[in-house]
């Protein structure tokens, strides 16, 4: 697994889960905070038709973080204001880049892989029920 999916990952995992992963390592050792954990806001674009040209869809809550492990840098991010969870992403960030702490957490970063999957899969599915099918009828001659 490469670094940017487990921070992706870490981006759409719920707080306690992340706390708990530290907490099942036994993880007490100091780090240092290099920025953050902040909150600011990014552009959201879109594309027409989910493939065209590019838009400015709006703004979102950005909440950021960087820690210094070990001569190891950790960074976090993940839309809303959650400070917390932004600190401890960025922790597990740092920790999958020592050897010795990556082996014991690709466990869990497994697990919430799988657990973002199903949330999006039920997502999916709840939308389906209510979509409707537009069609355009031909009027004969």
């Amino acid at each position: 697994m490469l670094r940017p999916e487990w921070i992706s990952i870490f981006s759409k995992t719920n707080e306690s889960l992340l706390k708990n992963s530290l907490d099942h390592i036994n993880f007490k050792e100091n780090y240092d905070v290099l920025l953050g954990p902040e909150i600011g806001s990014i552009m959201i674009q879109g594309r027409a038709g989910g493939t065209g040209d590019k838009f400015n869809l709006g703004e979102a809550t950005l909440t950021k973080c960087i820690v210094k492990f070990q001569e190891k840098t950790g960074y976090s991010y993940h839309l809303g204001r959650n400070l917390i969870k932004s600190e401890y992403g960025a922790i597990l960030d740092a920790l999958m880049q020592i050897e010795s702490y990556h082996s014991k957490l690709l466990i869990y970063v497994k697990e919430f892989q799988e657990q973002i999957q199903k949330e999006k899969i039920k997502i999916i599915a709840d939308s389906s029920e209510s979509k409707v099918d537009f069609f355009t009828m031909v009027r004969g001659d």
